[in-house]
């Protein structure tokens, strides 16, 4: 916690890294040689080094441009997004993949290039990885927390405008109570699963986990059968924690290593297998204007005796979705459902991925 402590030791590893960075673009191979050459015992090595170069003694000139080119991205990676080679390759990756399937477009062109230029750093020539490294942007952390946040925010603002406002519904009337009915029209809807007297904001729950339904994906975590469904007619981006395609098993009090994936709201749907997994963060709306309320009890295709008693104990209307009216979703490629966030330096396998 102390700011000129930590202030002290980023300067210290700046000094080390530029003066590294440096010495192997100025000398590639050059330190080499002697193991190249077999002219020295390498046994007193770092382990890992040593497994390495056992594995590639048949070529070690390609080896070490590729160890060499690690190091210099770790070292970028490392200084000025304080993170692992793979976590920020993925997360790079991920949003200009994003960026490039929308319209409108947000991150400045000069940005773009530095991405991009850092997703291919491999393909650069040393002169270029170094003019890389020494330019840039100091605030670059912040550059990429707020065109990454601004990503998310888009997204969801697109889950907002494609909620369907109840009001706009023709509504019903049984004996017992009201309902409205979504008959094939356009929509998306955050829906959490639940038993009536689960929902409870004096939890000491920290997260929420909500999915995304919508236009013939009706994916959720239990069966519509077993428990109550309840619907949300907003999100606020500030409490999105995580969001991604899939399960991303997490607790009620702890977030996920799953790697967050960027997508349209069409596309989630698209890529969603069973069901998806948005991790909201609870705590933040009791300090909020707009504090996370469901607005529906969601049913499909029929209302049953529990759907009632859950519209009359929570006071909430029924919103019928008739999933019949709704062709399946055209569900894209897979992604790696296994894909996670690193948090050692020596989760290589994981890393050469990227």
């Amino acid at each position: 916690n102390n700011y000129y402590l930590a202030e002290i030791i980023n300067s210290e590893r700046k000094k080390l890294y530029d003066n590294r960075f440096n010495n192997i673009v100025n000398n590639m191979f050059k330190e080499y040689d002697d193991i190249i050459n077999n002219k020295i015992d390498i046994s007193s090595l770092d382990e890992h080094f040593i497994f390495l170069v056992n594995k590639h003694r048949s070529n070690l000139n390609s080896f070490f441009e590729e160890y060499t080119n690690e190091q210099l991205l770790e070292m970028l990676c490392d200084y000025y997004f304080g993170d692992y080679t793979y976590n920020v390759l993925v997360n790079l990756k991920n949003m200009l993949d994003f960026h490039r399937s929308i319209k409108d477009k947000f991150i400045p062109e000069d940005r773009l290039n530095i991405y991009n230029k850092i997703i291919n750093f491999n393909n650069l020539k040393l002169e270029q990885k170094r003019k890389l490294y020494f330019n840039m942007p100091k605030n670059m952390p912040e550059l990429f927390y707020d065109d990454y946040r601004k990503s998310q925010n888009y997204i969801i603002e697109a889950i907002n405008n494609k909620i369907p406002n109840l009001s706009s519904l023709k509504k019903h009337r049984n004996d017992e109570i009201e309902y409205y009915v979504l008959d094939g029209e356009d929509f998306v809807l955050p829906v959490h699963s639940m038993g009536p007297s689960e929902w409870n904001y004096d939890s000491n729950y920290k997260t929420l986990s909500i999915s995304i339904i919508g236009n013939g994906m009706f994916g959720t975590f239990n069966k519509p059968s077993e428990k109550i469904l309840v619907g949300f007619n907003h999100l606020n981006s500030r409490n999105v924690m995580h969001m991604s395609h899939e399960d991303t098993f997490t607790s009620k009090e702890f977030s996920t290593k799953r790697v967050q994936y960027l997508y349209t709201p069409d596309d989630l749907l698209k890529n969603t297998n069973t069901y998806n997994e948005f991790l909201i963060d609870q705590k933040i709306y009791e300090y909020s204007d707009e504090p996370l309320k469901p607005c529906c009890i969601v049913c499909y295709d029929t209302i049953d005796d529990f759907h009632i008693t859950a519209s009359k104990r929570m006071n909430l209307p029924i919103l019928l979705i008739n999933t019949k009216k709704y062709e399946p979703v055209n569900k894209k490629n897979k992604l790696n459902n296994d894909e996670k966030y690193v948090d050692s330096y020596y989760e290589s396998e994981i890393r050469k991925r990227y």
